[in-house]
């Protein structure tokens, strides 16, 4: 074998060697970017399903003025079969006025606001979500003019 043809092989062999690996590192990429759209759909599927049983628990609970447990076990009975576990209801401060069905995980409130607005924590299998807004107080209309 001459010493062109030699050193041709090596090069053919390299050549062959470097296409292997940039395959190889385009199938990672491609894997790692299709495994991060998938989890990001995830949550937002998860999310919206929240958001769903979030509004009909405020339908049924928007006509109370004083929310209690056998208020919420009713509201839970009916939802169990959404996905609903656990539903608790505190007041701004952190304190628990009300609660049904059993919590997977701590059952406080955050007591600072910028923790309200990434509400949703996943807990195993579960998702805990938090949201402010159920009760609101009756406001005077004519309190600007006292």
């Amino acid at each position: 074998m001459t010493r062109k043809k030699k050193s041709l092989w090596v090069w053919t062999r390299w050549g062959l060697l470097g296409m292997a690996l940039l395959t190889g590192s385009a199938l990672l990429l491609t894997l790692w970017s299709s495994y991060q759209s998938t989890q990001r759909i995830a949550t937002q599927v998860t999310r919206a399903e929240g958001y769903s049983l979030f509004h009909s628990v405020r339908q049924k609970l928007h006509a109370k003025t004083r929310i209690e447990d056998r208020d919420l076990q009713a509201l839970l009975s009916e939802l169990r079969g959404a996905g609903l576990r656990y539903i608790g209801a505190f007041r701004l401060r952190g304190r628990l006025m009300a609660s049904a069905g059993t919590a997977l995980g701590s059952t406080s409130f955050p007591l600072r606001r910028k923790y309200l607005y990434q509400n949703m924590t996943r807990l195993n299998k579960r998702v805990r979500m938090l949201t402010i807004g159920l009760q609101r107080k009756k406001r005077n209309p004519w309190r600007m003019f006292r």
